[in-house]
């Protein structure tokens, strides 16, 4: 039940979500793609009535005369097949996206727009050899349900593209990288299948079912393939099917992605931050320090280009002192890293933040 009301808030809100690093993290007004995932698994089915299936086409024969069962309509001859048939009680439901990405863009200090005037879906075709389709279905209390069934369809057996109408502006934050994807869902079946022959004529006759075939071609077939047991006739099977909604649309949504592109904070070093490219970053000054090699502290305190992603700290700011922490330090003789910023400090009350890259002692 959470899960089929999660699929309906994250289809019906807007679609946005920012990824930091290479984990998506998603706004408050959309589910995540886990739950959406989730929440088709858990409510969609195999219709047993009309299962998917899968035929495999042995031979072609003349057909015996005098069984009328089998010549009726006047056909000349007769499809000797195996139908593997999906067990619904068996099967195990995976959805999946398939992703296009419909632009790209990159912001620095200030947020740019972007705009989408279509949306296009990228359906994987049914899998090779498959009759089957996946419907997703809306109750009046706005609960979603599906079921993967049998349907034959020329157009869904191979790879195609569906675009729509789709007018929407984003914002890519500052400092961020952010594209606009397209998700089309699709569902993947694993499942046992039951194996079973038939014979298709004018019409198709199951004879493992046929109480007499009348046709010692016939009765071969049956012996050859027709188990004394149904389990014996079973085997694993797969099958991907794109999923469409009762109109026949398939189900897709347009989604905003946005990577961080500003280093991360890690921790602090006394009133320094420690960021994930592992230097040292000073607040106040703005300065980078490189503590992580006698030859990279060697060069001291430096600034960096205003085109560089400045490292992206919790505010207020963490990495303070107490005074009782401060009166200590002061009576304490610094440390060479200590001693390098607070140059670094005296230079930019003297001159101003630096800009561009270079050494604290270079400005």
């Amino acid at each position: 039940m959470r899960a089929a009301v999660l699929l309906f808030a994250a289809l019906v809100s807007s679609s946005e979500e920012v990824v930091g690093g290479n984990r998506a993290v998603y706004d408050e007004g959309g589910a995540s793609m886990a739950d959406v995932k989730a929440g088709i698994e858990e409510n969609f089915e195999v219709d047993d009535a009309h299962p998917p299936y899968h035929d495999v086409v042995l031979s072609s024969e003349s057909p015996c005369l005098w069984n009328m069962k089998t010549v009726w309509g006047g056909c000349d001859s007769v499809s000797y097949f195996l139908r593997n048939e999906v067990l619904g009680h068996t099967a195990r439901v995976t959805a999946y996206a398939q992703i296009n990405v419909e632009g790209r863009d990159q912001a620095d200090e200030t947020a740019v727009d972007m705009t989408l005037s279509e949306s296009t879906a990228v359906l994987d075709s049914v899998s090779h050899g498959w009759s089957a389709a996946a419907h997703l279905s809306v109750n009046p209390i706005g609960l979603f349900g599906g079921s993967v069934s049998y349907e034959r369809s020329e157009q869904r057996t191979r790879t195609r593209t569906v675009t729509r109408e789709y007018a929407r502006r984003y914002a890519c934050p500052a400092w961020h990288r952010c594209q606009l994807q397209t998700w089309a869902w699709h569902v993947r079946i694993t499942a046992a299948c039951q194996r079973t022959a038939i014979l298709r004529c004018a019409f198709e006759v199951r004879v493992c079912d046929a109480t007499s075939l009348a046709c010692p071609a016939y009765e071969a077939f049956r012996k050859q393939w027709c188990p004394y047991l149904p389990i014996q006739g079973a085997e694993r099977c797969t099958l991907s099917v794109p999923l469409y909604d009762q109109a026949g649309k398939p189900i897709s949504e347009v989604r905003r992605l946005a990577w961080d592109r500003r280093p991360q904070f890690v921790g602090c070093k006394r009133t320094w931050a420690r960021i994930s490219t592992g230097e040292l970053w000073d607040a106040v000054t703005r300065f980078y320090f490189n503590d992580t090699d006698a030859e990279s502290a060697a060069r001291g305190w430096y600034a960096k280009a205003s085109t560089v992603p400045p490292p992206n700290v919790p505010r207020p700011f963490p990495c303070v002192r107490s005074p009782e922490e401060a009166a200590i330090e002061k009576e304490q003789e610094g440390d060479e890293v200590t001693r390098a910023v607070d140059a670094a400090r005296k230079s930019v009350k003297r001159f101003g933040p630096a800009r561009e890259e270079g050494t604290a002692s270079e400005r």
